[in-house]
């Protein structure tokens, strides 16, 4: 679904359509919009028993991560986004899954290695996360010219069921601050996987219902060293508070 977006395609479309469709899969591109959809790259290897085991021990097993606080174990953090290293899933269809995706990847992106692949359950009455990019400013320094686009981290989802949601701010790469950037939501359908820029601001769309997928990052070889906090959980920056990010559209 397009919605809110300004100078890419229309305003909004009279109904509801997968971003995966043939309309619109090359409606976005990686270093313009900040971010790209690959159509069902991944559909083979969805299966009912991936699902159901990524769901499953997400809910049992999972860690709350920020959503709508900035802190995970805040009061006002809802705690129903929760996160799972795919490593402790241990299935046949999540070690294919890892195995495929890599292999599919490499060659879109020869520079990048998929890493720290999780499962990602959003529970029933789920709120928006916060917008926020995957790494700050200050560590992307040396590869936000476009002439750097192919040493910029990335970081993809892969959906497991159709109608998976996503908040995106397209063209808000780079921390430009010169215009306005409008809020869109992408839908997706299963087997869709969209890779998007470290420095593109985006953030979890609320859900009514539970949403399971998969999210990995996908670093440069001896690119940009993604910081951690000393609890090991990687860098997010908040975009929340900018000016030049437009609030949600209702």
């Amino acid at each position: 679904m397009i919605d809110g977006v300004d100078g890419v395609l229309i305003e909004k479309l009279p109904s509801i359509v997968p971003l995966s469709s043939v309309f619109l899969k090359d409606a976005f591109v990686l270093n313009t919009h900040g971010f790209q959809v690959f159509p069902r790259l991944m559909k083979d290897c969805v299966t009912d028993d991936l699902i159901a085991k990524c769901k499953t021990q997400c809910e049992q097993e999972g860690e709350a991560v920020f959503n709508n606080s900035k802190r995970p174990d805040g009061r006002l953090n809802d705690k129903k986004r929760l996160q799972l290293s795919v490593d402790q899933i241990k299935c046949v269809e999540m070690m294919r899954c890892k195995t495929v995706l890599t292999k599919r990847l490499t060659p879109l992106f020869p520079r990048h290695k998929v890493d720290a692949m999780v499962a990602l359950l959003s529970l029933p009455g789920c709120k928006a996360q916060l917008e926020h990019t995957d790494l700050s400013q200050s560590t992307l320094a040396k590869v936000l010219l476009p002439e750097h686009d192919e040493q910029m981290p990335l970081a993809c989802m892969i959906a497991l069921t159709d109608g998976t949601l996503l908040d995106v701010w397209p063209g808000a790469i780079r921390f430009g601050t010169s215009r306005k950037f409008k809020h869109m939501q992408v839908k997706l359908r299963a087997g869709d996987v969209l890779v998007f820029r470290g420095d593109l601001v985006h953030g979890g769309a609320a859900v009514n219902d539970a949403n399971v997928r998969i999210h990995a990052y996908l670093d440069v070889v001896d690119g940009v060293v993604r910081p951690k906090h000393k609890d090991g959980v990687e860098e997010t920056h908040f975009m929340c508070d900018e000016e030049h990010i437009l609030k949600r559209w209702k």
